[in-house]
């Protein structure tokens, strides 16, 4: 995991051979491929079904999502560089014009020319401010990793591929080790226990639980990984208040006690707890499956993104600057994205970007003859 490993170039068929190590089919680019529908949140004995298409969009939708968190970091630790930069401008005193006619220095990317690997993982903890609002136990600090992408950025920034890893992939977690010290043994299981594994479900061990992530994705995808970026419930809930809501129209009343959501029929502007509410909903709307919730999150994610697009949430500087203030307090990131001139030279390279630039893949996986409620 080391910061300055350089990353061969991935290529479509690069991509696809991660797939055929593994012994599955080849990936189509760029559509997402969606295999047997997942546990329900609230009912860990709820039917599979083997097959259901609609959700492809859905997944694309939560891949530019987390995408726009991803930039709306970058882009905001450029604009505090600049923004610093400025600050000091009165004891500044420039030269640069007597040593060559450059005119002013871009900030540097320290990948510059090397490809890089960003692990975008959501974590479903009840532990940490606003996190045990959505059902918490005394004593349980337990914590999975419910969503990981990893955002493979080409070495001449003209291409993202969106890798998501389903969390149900039953796979290898390789030796981890721990807060104490210790290593873990190698172990079969689901990918998103890994953070459980490195972290011991202690909350302190936060980290320890991101690093063992960090190389159960190595592992299983034959990448190495630069950076990451974190986020969880109360990240989510406060990134829809700060976009100042969205907006939503539904047909008839909505209420599901477990989820705490309660949204009458007609036109609203969903706060940060109702959106998530929603998005949480399950057994007491609709038909109660998990395949319903799921077009009922494309919905959602397809509303916060365009919010934040006609908010030009990514342009306007000001807007940008308070709304990663309101933000950016709970999302973590590695140590390295955290330093304001790592993330301000991402940022201005990934500012020409191409809009057909962005490709989304997922791992494609088939149900566990074993086990309907994994896949491998």
């Amino acid at each position: 995991m080391s910061e300055n490993q350089e990353n061969p170039e991935l290529s479509p068929d690069d991509i696809r051979g991660l797939v055929r190590k593994r012994g599955r089919h080849s990936l189509r680019l760029p559509n997402l491929t969606l295999g047997p529908r997942r546990r329900s949140e609230y009912d860990d004995t709820a039917p599979l079904h083997a097959q259901y298409k609609r959700p492809r969009r859905a997944l694309r939708v939560l891949g530019i999502s987390l995408f726009t968190i991803l930039v709306l970091v970058v882009s905001t630790a450029g604009f505090l560089y600049y923004d610093l930069s400025n600050r000091v401008a009165n004891a500044e005193i420039a030269v640069e014009e007597f040593i060559d006619d450059e005119g002013p220095r871009e900030p540097v990317d320290d990948y510059s020319g090397r490809a890089l690997n960003v692990l975008l993982l959501g974590t479903d903890t009840r532990v940490g401010e606003g996190n045990n609002q959505y059902g918490f136990d005394e004593g349980d600090e337990s914590m999975r990793s419910d969503i990981a992408i990893v955002a493979h950025i080409s070495a001449d920034r003209s291409r993202v591929q969106m890798i998501s890893i389903p969390r149900d992939t039953w796979t290898t977690i390789p030796s981890c080790r721990t807060k104490e010290g210790i290593s873990t043994p190698p172990q079969e299981g689901q990918f998103n226990w890994a953070m459980s594994v490195g972290s011991e479900n202690v909350a302190d061990n936060l980290d320890a639980g991101i690093a063992c992530v960090w190389r159960t994705a190595e592992e299983l995808t034959g990448l190495t990984i630069n950076e990451f970026v974190l986020f969880d419930f109360s990240g989510f809930e406060q990134m829809i208040n700060a976009l100042g809501g969205v907006n939503m129209c539904f047909d008839e009343d909505l209420y599901d006690e477990q989820a705490e959501l309660d949204i009458k029929a007609g036109c609203h502007t969903l706060n940060g707890h109702d959106a998530l509410a929603y998005a949480r909903a399950r057994k007491a709307v609709g038909d109660g499956s998990d395949i319903s919730r799921i077009g009922r999150q494309q919905e959602l994610m397809g509303r916060i993104f365009h919010t934040a697009m006609t908010k030009n949430m990514l342009t306007d500087f000001p807007k940008l600057y308070s709304f990663v203030s309101e933000t950016l307090g709970t999302i973590n990131t590695s140590s390295n994205l955290a330093r304001l001139n790592t993330s301000a030279g991402l940022a201005y390279s990934l500012a020409g970007l191409p809009s057909d630039g962005l490709q989304f893949v997922t791992m494609p996986f088939a149900e566990a003859p074993w086990d309907p409620n994994r896949v491998v």
